[in-house]
């Protein structure tokens, strides 16, 4: 019986810390994921700085800002290049596609609105 009650406990504060990690990584703005993408990225915490690139990317991806646009493409290239580098080849093919398809509709845009 004490080690059901014990698992139980265990599980709810798994639960609490992992929603909690979760709100913290969404509450942050573009700026401060930035930053702290830069600190796990120094400190070796990969997984942690990918996730962060992930939601940095959903966040800016509808930007019309020049600036943020081209933050978000280096985010992208950066992220696959941290993906090959764990030899995440799938995942890093995919965010290579993205950043291709996004870079190619920024162009044709560009050349649309200048016709």
């Amino acid at each position: 019986m004490k080690i059901k009650k014990i698992a139980y406990i265990l599980f709810i504060f798994f639960i609490t810390v992992e929603s909690s990690f979760s709100q913290n990584i969404k509450q942050l703005t573009p700026a401060e994921t930035l930053k702290e993408i830069s600190l796990n990225v120094n400190k070796g915490n990969f997984d942690n700085a990918i996730q962060l690139m992930y939601s940095y990317v959903a966040q800016t991806e509808t930007s019309n800002s020049e600036r943020v646009i081209k933050v978000t493409q280096d985010i992208r290239f950066q992220l696959s290049t941290l993906l090959l580098q764990l030899e995440r080849i799938e995942e890093a093919s995919s965010v290579l596609t993205n950043l291709i398809n996004s870079f190619l509709e920024l162009i044709l845009s560009n050349i649309f609105i200048s016709v």
